[in-house]
């Protein structure tokens, strides 16, 4: 192991500048055992961190508050941005900047109970700290390189993240982090629930959540100001009204295409995605409405080239080969996948041509094998295999070309056996 390591260490600082991945990084990729040196892959983010609170939005305000809203009023979600504001910037990797300078390098966030050292999205702080750091080791212990690496992430405010980080990780740690919030608010703060109006809410979310030295509003204004604001510019909005929800793109190097790393395992990432692209439930063609996410994924990647299959009545990316590409390529469970632009028998040829394996050369299949990832190929169709995803009402997802039988990204309702008049010929990704 220290052997591999060393072999790692030395390829990612040949690979990459010195302050891109820092050796805290490194040390937690291999203590969690979830990264492995791959020449021609890069660093991706293995984490894929899924809650019962769901995060919609384009800014770290947005996003907030859709996942504080989801089991908060709107006056008490203002309440808790207000203070949020004022003690981390809305950045889910914050550190208390006194403390930074006071005790690192070499701080523990897992321990030292007795120091005031302030963490996440409210600074939770002294044994809450750690209570959170344990929180979250438990859940997705991929999300802690963002909490570890205070010298990358530890002084951005939540905009400067959200455009490091990306969405996805971004979109992670605020629901983890919320989640755990909503935990600390159930058990020992229930009294939160029972405020009604923004200035209830922030006085109380100050004087007992946060509790400084001097826990009044007349002592910190602006947290009430930043309330007030918030709830002016987002009571009403929720992530299916009014809000849109977000990409799923990512910008840092810990989590992009930049460096010499990889994660194995990736199916959890087009799991998350199928749920942001595709409709959990099946509509009888035809039905060209598109999920929004989708549509926005579509209109980035007509921008930049990429295929994106037939267009229906103006709606792009309504073809069930442009669907399976588009969900291979941004979840990155295959970014190289149609690489030749194809349609639907261009596609089968070149996964035949890139080693895929066929599961049933014989024609018949046990259908039990399956994973998600697989995909599968009739006559002039194509579709994928998904698995049990909590919300979707399918093992697969598809989509369909043409004027009748046009049908936008959703919970597929065809044959696992055969269709089209043929047997389904299903492939593995090596």
């Amino acid at each position: 192991m220290k052997k591999l390591l060393l072999i790692l260490l030395a390829l990612a600082t040949i690979a990459t500048p010195a302050s891109a991945i820092s050796d805290k990084s490194i040390d937690r990729a291999n203590s969690v055992e979830t990264y492995y040196y791959n020449p021609e892959g890069n660093l991706k983010c293995s984490s894929n961190y899924q809650n019962d609170i769901s995060v919609y939005g384009s800014v770290m305000a947005e996003k907030i508050w859709t996942a504080l809203t989801s089991f908060l009023t709107p006056e008490q979600a203002a309440g808790i941005l207000g203070n949020m504001q004022s003690e981390s910037g809305l950045s889910p990797a914050r550190h208390e900047t006194s403390a930074i300078s006071k005790y690192q390098p070499g701080f523990d966030l897992a321990s030292n109970p007795k120091v005031a050292y302030g963490l996440g999205l409210i600074q939770w702080s002294f044994s809450r700290r750690i209570r959170l750091y344990g929180f979250i080791k438990d859940r997705a212990p991929d999300l802690l390189t963002y909490l570890d690496d205070y010298q990358t992430y530890g002084h951005l405010t939540g905009n400067v993240f959200l455009e490091k980080a990306g969405s996805s990780i971004t979109d992670q740690l605020i629901s983890i982090e919320i989640e755990y919030l909503r935990d600390e608010l159930s058990n020992a703060y229930s009294g939160f629930y029972s405020t009604s109006t923004v200035e209830e809410a922030t006085a109380y979310f100050l004087e007992h959540v946060e509790a400084p030295k001097n826990p009044t509003l007349s002592a910190h204004p602006e947290r009430l100001t930043q309330a007030q604001a918030i709830y002016n510019q987002y009571a009403g909005k929720t992530g299916s009204s009014g809000i849109k929800p977000s990409s799923s793109s990512s910008g840092d190097p810990l989590c992009t295409n930049s460096s010499n790393l990889t994660s194995s395992g990736d199916a959890g990432a087009l799991q998350s995605l199928v749920l942001k692209y595709a409709w959990p439930e099946y509509h009888s063609p035809p039905y060209i409405e598109r999920k929004s996410a989708y549509a926005e994924a579509i209109a980035h990647r007509i921008a930049q080239g990429k295929y994106v299959g037939g267009t229906v009545n103006g709606a792009a990316g309504i073809d069930c080969g442009g669907f399976v590409t588009t969900l291979m390529q941004e979840s990155g469970f295959a970014p190289n996948y149609n690489s030749a632009r194809g349609n639907t028998a261009a596609q089968e040829a070149w996964v035949k041509a890139n080693g895929w394996t066929m599961l049933n050369p014989n024609g018949t299949i046990d259908t039990s094998i399956l994973q998600p990832g697989d995909v599968a190929f009739t006559t002039g169709h194509t579709f994928i295999y998904v698995g049990d995803i909590p919300g979707f009402n399918s093992k697969i997802a598809s989509a369909s070309y043409g004027d009748n039988s046009a049908r936008a990204p959703m919970a597929g309702h065809e044959s696992l056996t055969f269709g089209n008049g043929t047997t389904v010929r299903w492939y593995r990704k090596p």
